[in-house]
């Protein structure tokens, strides 16, 4: 559902419908929400999160969820210059790619 969400968001900024992008962005972000309160360390919910942060314009809670993902992709094993490389590339985070903490956490990752 989060993802869906997501996906209608991006489509509707891209057609300028802001307000009901911003609707379905944050609708998106409270499935997340309610889904890492169960699973607070799961991957997907947590980078799909700051993907919908940034998307949002919300850096500050993108960078929160974007280390927490960081974390968790380390401490499972992760190939993390494959997780830099993927989300450098990441049209979703593209708000925020000139940011100095997502610099930062993609050169130490």
């Amino acid at each position: 559902l989060g993802e869906t969400l997501v996906d209608l968001g991006r489509l509707q900024m891209k057609q300028g419908r802001r307000e009901e992008a911003a609707a379905a962005l944050t609708s998106a972000g409270e499935v997340y929400f309610r889904f890492l309160q169960i699973d607070p360390t799961d991957t997907v919910g947590l980078y799909n999160m700051a993907c919908a942060c940034a998307l949002l314009g919300r850096s500050p809670e993108c960078n929160d969820y974007l280390t927490r993902t960081a974390t968790a992709e380390h401490a499972a094993g992760a190939d993390m210059a494959e997780w830099a490389r993927t989300a450098a590339a990441d049209e979703d985070l593209a708000s925020v790619a000139g940011e100095a903490w997502l610099q930062t956490l993609l050169q130490q990752a």
